[in-house]
C-alpha cells in the first residue's frame, strides 16, 4: 500500500512471490544384509542413489586347544553369506599351512568345510595331526612340536561390504622332558634311566626308543643308552 498506517482491518504490505518446482538429485545409503543384487555381484550400481550390499563378519573356532599329535584338529566356520542355497547344504574352502614359527611354509593342504544344516550358516570340517615329515596334499597335517598350524579362508563379503582373508595361527605345543636314574649306585652296579617326554612318542600304534648320553665328569667316560618305550603311546621310556 501507499500508507504506513491502518485503521481497522486491512493490508499494510503485500509481498508477490514467483516459486518454481526446482528438483536435485539426492542419494541415501541403504544396507541390505543377506541380497543377492546387481547379478550376484558385490559393486553397487548407482543411479541417482546407491544401494550397498553388506554381509556378516565372519568367525572361526578351533579344537582342541592346544594342538594334540596324533589326533584330529575340528574347527567351525560361522558365516551365514556362504548360505547360498538355502535349501541345501553349501561348501567353504579351508587353506591350511604347516610351517616353523618363523616360517617358511613347508605343508599346504585344503580343506572343504561342509554346512551342518541348510540355511545354518555353520560350516565345519576335520583333519588328522600326525609326527612326521610334512607332504603337501597327504589329507593329513604333518607337523612336530615348536611349529605352527594357519588356518585361512575367504570371507566373501564382511560387514563392510569387502572381502576379506581372515587367518588364524595355532602353535603346536612342545613339553619338558624328565630324566631320572638309579639313586645310589656303587662300582659295578647298573644304572637304569627313566625319561617322560611326550614330543618323543613318534608313533601312536607302536614303541619308540630314545638315546641318551650319559658322561662321567671327572673321567671323561661317556656311555649312550638306548631307551625303550613301555608301550605305545605310553611316552615314558625306561632302559639301561
Amino acid at each position: 500500500t501507499d500508507v504506513d498506517t491502518l485503521a481497522g482491518g486491512g493490508a499494510l504490505v503485500q509481498a508477490r512471490f514467483l516459486v518454481a518446482d526446482l528438483r536435485r538429485p539426492a542419494a541415501s545409503r541403504l544396507e541390505i544384509e543377506h541380497m543377492a543384487l546387481n547379478d550376484g555381484g558385490t559393486v553397487a550400481a548407482v543411479e541417482d542413489g546407491e544401494v550397498g550390499l553388506v554381509g556378516v563378519d565372519a568367525t572361526i573356532t578351533t579344537w582342541p586347544l592346544p594342538l594334540v599329535m596324533h589326533d584330529s584338529l575340528h574347527l567351525e566356520v560361522n558365516d551365514p553369506d556362504v548360505d547360498v542355497d538355502p535349501a541345501d547344504t553349501d561348501t567353504l574352502v579351508i587353506d591350511v599351512f604347516e610351517g616353523g614359527e618363523q616360517g617358511p611354509v613347508d605343508q599346504v593342504e585344503t580343506l572343504r568345510a561342509v554346512e551342518t544344516g541348510p540355511s545354518s550358516g555353520i560350516f565345519s570340517a576335520s583333519v588328522a595331526i600326525a609326527y612326521a615329515d610334512p607332504v603337501s596334499a597327504s589329507g593329513v597335517v604333518e607337523t612336530a612340536p615348536r611349529r605352527q598350524v594357519e588356518l585361512c579362508f575367504d570371507d566373501s563379503l564382511d560387514a563392510g561390504g569387502v572381502t576379506t582373508r581372515r587367518c588364524t595361527v595355532l602353535a603346536v605345543p612342545a613339553h619338558d622332558g624328565r630324566l631320572s636314574t638309579t639313586v645310589v649306585a656303587e662300582p659295578g652296579d647298573t644304572l637304569w634311566f627313566r625319561l617322560v617326554d611326550p614330543d618323543l612318542n613318534r608313533q601312536p600304534a607302536q614303541v619308540d626308543t630314545a638315546t641318551i648320553h650319559v658322561v662321567a665328569p671327572v673321567t671323561a667316560d661317556s656311555h649312550t643308552a638306548t631307551l625303550i618305550e613301555i608301550g605305545p603311546s605310553d611316552s615314558v621310556f625306561f632302559g639301561h
